[in-house]
C-alpha cells in the first residue's frame, strides 16, 4: 500500500488467502468496503448518524471511499466484471460497503482461494468514526477490502451501521505501508523491516499473526515513547502537542500489561 498525502489516497494491492474451515461449499465470496461509507451523504452510516460523528461533521472536500479497481483469481482470470454491491440489511440502493462475488467454482470444504485484489481508497476528512487524515496525520482503519465471515454455509457481512462493531475472522497479515520517509509509522504487529527507497519515501513492512484486523497511522510529528512490561514491549506515537503527556500513556500502558 501507498499512501499520497495531498490527496489522502490509497493505493493498494492485496492478495487474499481464504480458507473455507465450514463443510459448507462457497459459491460466492462476500467483502466489505468500510470507507464507502463515507462516500457520500446517502450511504446507510450517514443516513443513521444524520451525517456526524459527535459535532464533527465531514468537510465539503473530506468525502472518502474505496474502489476494487480489479480483483482476480491467482491463475490471472480476472473476476472485476463479476462484482455486485449488495444492501442485505436495508432497502438503500446507494450504500456500497458490501459486495459479492459469485465465483467461477465453489471453494470447497477445507479447500482454499487465492485472489488477487488492486484498490483505491481516499480517506475522509477529518478522521470520522475512527478513520481519515487531517493535515498531514493519518489514521488508517477499515481501509481495505476486507472478506466477510461464511458461517453454516452462509456469510456473514453487514453493511457499515452507525451502532455496531466489526466482525471478522482472525487472520495473518504481511502489510507493506510506504510514506514519506520522514513520517513515523505505528501498526498492528511488528515492524520487521524499513526499506528506504529513492524519491523520497520509505517502506516499513510489518508482520502480525492470528489477528482480527490490520490498523495503521502516520505522521511526521509524532514523538515515540517505548517502555516494557513482563516480555510485552510497548510503543506510545503522541502528537507533538501532546507530548508531556506521554510518559503517562506509557504508564498506563505498563499497567494495563
Amino acid at each position: 500500500v501507498r499512501l499520497e498525502p495531498k490527496t489522502r489516497t490509497i493505493y493498494g494491492k492485496e492478495v487474499l488467502v481464504w480458507h473455507n474451515k465450514t463443510s459448507f461449499p462457497a459459491k460466492e465470496l462476500w467483502f466489505h468496503l468500510y470507507l464507502n461509507a463515507f462516500r457520500n451523504d446517502q450511504s446507510t452510516f450517514m443516513k443513521e448518524s444524520g451525517a456526524r460523528w459527535g459535532k464533527k461533521m465531514i468537510e465539503k472536500d473530506g468525502w472518502g471511499y474505496i474502489e476494487v479497481n480489479r480483483i482476480q483469481l491467482a491463475s490471472g482470470a480476472d473476476l472485476t466484471d463479476r462484482i455486485q454491491y449488495i444492501h442485505p440489511d436495508d432497502d438503500n440502493e446507494q450504500d456500497k460497503t458490501v459486495f459479492r462475488l459469485p465465483l467461477p467454482s465453489p471453494v470447497k470444504p477445507k479447500e482454499k482461494i487465492e485472489l488477487k485484489i488492486e484498490f483505491t481508497a481516499k480517506l475522509p476528512s477529518p478522521p470520522f468514526a475512527r478513520s481519515g487524515a487531517w493535515k498531514d496525520f493519518f489514521f488508517v482503519a477499515q481501509w481495505f477490502p476486507k472478506i466477510g465471515v461464511f458461517e453454516n454455509g452462509r456469510w456473514n457481512c453487514h453493511q457499515y451501521h452507525r451502532n455496531t462493531e466489526f466482525y471478522a475472522d482472525f487472520g495473518v497479515y504481511e502489510v507493506e505501508i510506504t510514506v514519506p520517509e520522514n513520517y513515523i509509522v505505528g501498526a498492528t504487529g511488528l515492524e520487521i523491516k524499513k526499506i528506504n527507497n529513492q524519491g523520497g519515501t520509505a517502506t516499513h513492512i510489518y508482520y502480525a499473526e492470528d489477528v482480527h484486523d490490520f490498523v495503521w497511522t502516520a505522521s511526521p510529528n509524532f514523538v515515540e515513547f517505548k517502555g516494557r512490561a513482563q516480555d510485552v514491549e510497548i510503543r506510545v506515537l503522541m502528537q507533538k502537542g501532546h507530548k508531556a503527556q506521554g510518559k503517562r500513556f506509557l504508564e498506563a500502558g505498563k499497567i494495563a500489561v
